[in-house]
């Protein structure tokens, strides 16, 4: 498991924010914790979580209420969520606002492991009606913070979204470029510039658009 796996829990409870920050860091991650809606909100702003462990009862708003602004927000950001009230009516509500896993307390560490680690081997795709635009603007911002992940997820949609424009092939130029690999950096850009210019593409193996190399790629 990578260190570099961001969680953020968030769980009114201090026992149980202690208990998996201790389970997760065990694990590997790097864990944050917010007894709230408002201070996870703040915290996802600050930077990028791959996956946020939600509890449904927070003073103020919602865990449910959090979910839907976390997918329009932040669409990368798995929410798995863990309370200790489940119903049938609130796992089905969960898992159709977009949660990746409703999980009941108690919960054990196997349990926990688990479910991440499915989370981050299925990526989420993003809302719908989530724009090509909005997509290149996502994987811009992660870029700039390094956030690899999430920019890398970004683009790799845009470019399944519309394989025809150019931008999205000059950030995955650029994502390539910052984690220091010229040789694809300069492809994509190469791409890029190609498209931008209304130019055939070479026929040649090394010009041909290859969406699945960012797909393959481990964010370091």
């Amino acid at each position: 498991m990578s260190p570099s796996y961001r969680v953020l829990i968030v769980d009114d409870e201090h026992n149980m924010r202690f208990t998996l920050r201790a389970i997760l860091q065990e694990l590997g991650y790097e864990v944050h914790v917010a007894p709230n809606a408002q201070s996870a909100q703040q915290k996802l702003q600050a930077q990028h979580f791959d996956i946020m462990l939600l509890d449904v009862r927070l003073p103020g708003m919602t865990g449910l209420e959090l979910l839907a602004e976390v997918r329009r927000r932040h669409p990368f950001t798995a929410v798995i969520i863990i309370t200790g009230y489940g119903t049938v009516t609130q796992a089905v509500a969960a898992i159709r606002g977009g949660a990746v896993n409703f999980l009941q307390k108690p919960v054990s560490p196997y349990e926990i492991n688990e479910a991440l680690e499915t989370a981050l081997q299925n990526p989420l795709a993003p809302p719908a009606d989530m724009t090509y635009d909005d997509l290149l603007a996502i994987a811009s911002h992660c870029l700039q913070r390094e956030e690899w992940r999430a920019a890398q997820l970004a683009i790799q949609h845009a470019l399944t979204s519309d394989p025809a424009r150019h931008e999205a092939y000059s950030l995955l130029g650029a994502w390539h470029e910052l984690r220091g690999d010229e040789k694809l950096a300069q492809r994509f850009f190469g791409i890029a510039h190609w498209l931008r210019e209304d130019a055939p593409l070479p026929a040649t193996p090394q010009s041909q658009p290859a969406i699945a190399d960012i797909d393959q790629e481990g964010a370091a």
